[in-house]
This record gives structure tokens, sequence and C-alpha cells, in this order.
């Protein structure tokens, strides 16, 4: 192993230890079928369901059987996990179900529990293609994204053809890939909601979750109760607008040149950027630096305020000579993104939004001009569209329809995933007996659940019990553009830790060998 090499591990090991690594839910039950079994058959047994705060709360875990296409007369049978939470209280009211953020990640953590438990029970629905019986990885795909520049037309060729020979192999292993849609999805709801006994159902969804919420909705409006949207993410929004990322960009410009910490280091938050970009940083201490994992990076790290003082703190560092947190970036990128979802699932279920127009340029539509960044993660959705053979799903979900159930939704106005403007735009004004609550200076999903918990806590809560929708308690946040944990600081200590190691391997050696000599 070369020096080079052990330095990329050292960076990865401190990334790690200190971000956290990318954690896989974990399961102690069986999936495998039965010879007998057939579409409907439910088991159960009690559980336990353990919180990230660990919590833990007696529930049931229950594996479910359906088709895997239920277009199919034919088709096999899947399994799929579900776990129930039962309320402590007498007298619960209908029960929530949870549909978590994604596409390519398990629903079955929810964290949570304590808001809901005493007047409701909790259910999980496993996602088909992610939990159970069948799981879509896709590390075809995975391994094209860090084989070349992220955003050249060359890497957008081969992780198209990556999609498609992870496709052909799940096809010749048996799987029906058609059968991974967020119709499917829905429908397993709706089987879970029937076998449990549920007459209604409350909806609460995050990000992704929140697009099966309104098909479900739609679905069976008759049975949906009362829908809690976090994050909300309409027909099309996958591929995520360029035009709106750069409006979020130059709202933390503004809020940067409020702050004393950001405005002391730039005058002029985007025109740092666009430095930085036109002169940008090749390697830091041998570790190369990929401008395109760079701006993905950054729109990742965007998803929460935390993580965007982290994210600017790159590019305001590399504008002051600095460029060993982007090394770090890069590095992250290549070890945990890949394997951080499974691939397969993310594209059986986002496909509709990204079915490929071989009219556009989508490696020109991904890249910074006329923009700030650009969209660098829909690059990734419109070449597996380019690559995977995408089943569309009927036309009425590919646009918004009318709803009349009592719907909240609940937005930030830094969110660079699922902008406010597109909920209050593409989905509002459909909603008849709906409301949206915008809150200042919150990003994605966490910050909106976890940054004011108390006050997330009575609106939700307040809204499941009640349908009366209050969001007194916010206020707006505040964004500190001071990092906790810097990725320059991070990449310096993995280095300082190396030379560390090092040292004490030599001595060692020395010792060892003196001893062996006699010396």
């Amino acid at each position: 192993m070369t020096p080079h090499s052990l330095w990329q591990i050292a960076i990865f090991v401190g990334v790690v230890l200190f971000i956290g690594p990318l954690r896989a839910e974990e399961y102690n039950w069986s999936f495998e079928l039965p010879g007998d079994a057939v579409a409907g058959d439910y088991t159960s047994e009690p559980c336990i369901h353990t919180t990230r705060y660990d919590e833990e709360y007696a529930a049931e875990c229950g594996v479910l059987i359906v088709p895997e296409n239920r277009e199919d007369q034919q088709a096999r049978l899947i399994s799929i996990p579900i776990k129930r939470i039962h309320s402590t209280g007498d007298a619960p009211r209908e029960p929530i179900f949870h549909l978590t953020g994604g596409p390519g990640m398990s629903n079955m953590s929810f964290n949570s529990v304590a808001w809901y438990i005493e007047n409701h029970d909790i259910v999980l629905v496993g996602y088909r293609g992610v939990d159970g019986s069948t799981y879509l990885a896709c590390p075809e795909a995975g391994g094209a994204m860090t084989a070349g520049s992220l955003l050249s037309q060359e890497n957008f060729d081969a992780l198209a053809d990556a999609y498609g020979a992870c496709q052909t192999r799940l096809h010749a292993e048996g799987v029906d890939t058609r059968g991974y849609d967020m119709i499917e999805v829905v429908d397993d709801v709706e089987a879970a909601r029937d076998v449990l006994a549920y007459d209604r159902i409350n909806l609460s969804s995050g990000s992704y979750g929140t697009r099966l919420a309104m098909f479900y909705t739609w679905r069976y409006p008759e049975i949906s109760h009362r829908n809690a949207m976090v994050a909300v993410n309409p027909p099309g929004r996958f591929a995520w607008d360029p035009a709106l990322l750069d409006g979020q960009i130059r709202r933390y410009a503004a809020l940067c040149a409020e702050d004393a910490y950001c405005s002391s280091r730039t005058d002029d938050l985007v025109g740092t950027i666009e430095r930085v970009l036109a002169d940008f940083p090749e390697s830091w201490m041998g570790v190369p630096i990929d401008r395109d994992t760079v701006l993905f990076g950054t729109f990742m790290g965007l998803y929460s305020i935390d993580g965007a003082a982290m994210t600017f703190d790159l590019w305001l560092s590399a504008d002051e000579g600095d460029v060993s947190g982007m090394a770090a970036m890069t590095l992250a990128f290549r070890f945990m993104i890949p394997s951080g979802f499974a691939w397969g699932d993310s594209m059986a279920k986002a496909g509709p939004d990204y079915i490929h127009d071989p009219a556009r340029d989508y490696i020109a539509e991904a890249t910074p001009e006329p923009y700030l960044l650009g969209s660098p993660g829909a690059v990734l959705g419109f070449a597996g569209g380019a690559g995977w053979d995408v089943d569309r799903i009927p036309d009425e979900y590919m646009s918004v329809q009318p709803s009349d159930v009592r719907t909240l939704l609940l937005s930030g106005t830094l969110d660079v995933s699922t902008p406010h403007e597109t909920a209050r735009d593409d989905l509002l004004p459909y909603l008849s007996n709906g409301e949206q609550v915008v809150l200042e200076n919150f990003a994605h999903s966490a910050d909106l659940l976890y940054l004011q918990r108390d006050a997330t806590r009575h609106l939700l809560t307040t809204f499941f019990a009640s349908g009366e929708i209050d969001g007194s308690r916010f206020t707006p946040a505040t964004v500190n553009f001071e990092p906790k944990w810097p990725m320059g600081l991070i990449a310096k200590a993995s280095l300082g830790g190396l030379a560390v190691a090092l040292l004490l391997l030599l001595l060692m050696v020395r010792f060892v060998v003196r001893r062996v000599r006699g010396v």
C-alpha cells in the first residue's frame, strides 16, 4: 500500500469519525416465503422498536405477503415488513402511517414515537425494493459514480450503461422491476391498513415520502383522514431546478452579509464561489479534488443549515488558499455515497421524473453556466433514466390532482431539495382543505423536524388531534456560518493522525530491531 493510499484512508476514517457512517437498517425477522404463501398473508410477533435516542417501545413486527407486480396475474410473491407501535392511551385516535424520504432508503426507522404514542398507533410499512425479501441494490451504478468526473458526458454514458446492466442482472435473477414503482408502494400501505383493520389513517411523511402520501390521498381519499407533509415533493420535482438552487444560495449570501463571522471572510459569498469555480483546485497534498464531486457535495451539504456552514466554509477556505476541505469532500463522496442508497430502488421509484428525452442535453443542464452550481444532483437521475427501462406510472400521477383531505404542508425557505415555492405553486392551489407553514431559514426535513423540536411537536400533534394548524411557536432560525467541524480541520486532523501512526510504527519497528539485535 502506497503512502498516497494510506493518506486517502486516513481522510476517509476522519470523515466517518466526525460525520458518522451511513448505517443500514437491521432486522431480526425472516422474509422467506412459505411454500403455501398467498397474497394477503400476515404473520407477526412481539418486538422492540428502538429510536436513535435509545428509547425502546413495545411493538409488533410482522411480515405481509404481496404480489411483486399487481398488474401481472402471474406475478411472484414478495414479503415486506410491517412494524406497529401500539398507543399507550385508552382511546387512541386514527393511527399514523409514516412514510420517510429517499427513495432508496428504508422506511423502518422512526424517532418521534414519544410525540404520538399516547394518542395514536404508529405504523411503518417497509418499502419494497429496500425492505423485505427484495433489495434492489445497484453496485454497478454505485461504481460508475466514482469512475470519472461526475458531470462529464463520459461518466453520464457510463452511469447510464451501469443502470442498464443492473436492471438486466435483476431481470435475470427473476426480479420484475416494473413492480417497484411508487404506486405499488402506495398499494402496499393500503394492504397493510386493511390487514391491520383500520377504518381511516393519518399520513406523516417527509421528502420523497410526501409523494407517496399525495398518491395515497388521491387513490384512497375516503380512508385518508389527515395528511402532514414535511419538505414537500410534488410530481416532477425529483429533477431539481438549477434556478431554484441558485435562489437558495443567494438567500444564504444575503444572510452571510448580515453575519459578523461570514462577512468578515467575504463581502460577497456568490462572488467567492464564482472566483473559486474560475480557478478550481486540482489537488491537495497529493489527494485529487474533483470539481463535479464538490458541486454535488455542495448541493447535498445544503440539506441542513449546519451542513451549509460546513459547505460554505469549503468555498471560503478555498478562496483563502486552503483547499483541504474540498479534498476531504471528494474522498467522502467516493467512499460513502455509492453505497449509501439502494440505487436500483431509487431509479425504480424516481424514474418517471427522469424519463429520457434524447433531444435534451442533460450535462449542459447540470453544469453551472449560466447558474452558480447548475443541478449536479439531477444528472444522476437523468443518467439513470437513460439506461434504466423506466416503467411510466399512469398519467394521472404525473401531475397534481385536487384533494379535499385535510393537509398540512411544512416547508423551509432554505430548502434546496424541496423548495417551499414548489409546494406553494404546484400543490397548494389543488388542496381545498390544505394550508402551508413556511419556516424562515429552515432547510430540508431534519431542520423542519428537529431545529425547534417543541414547536414542530406542537404543530404536528395538534394537527393530528384536531386538524388545527398552529405554527405560532416557531421563530426564524439563525444560520451560524462558523462550522462546528470544518472539513478542512477533519482533513488536517486525519493527516496528523496518520503522521502520528507512522511515527509510532517506526518507533515500534526500531524497538523490535534493537531487541532482535540485542542492542
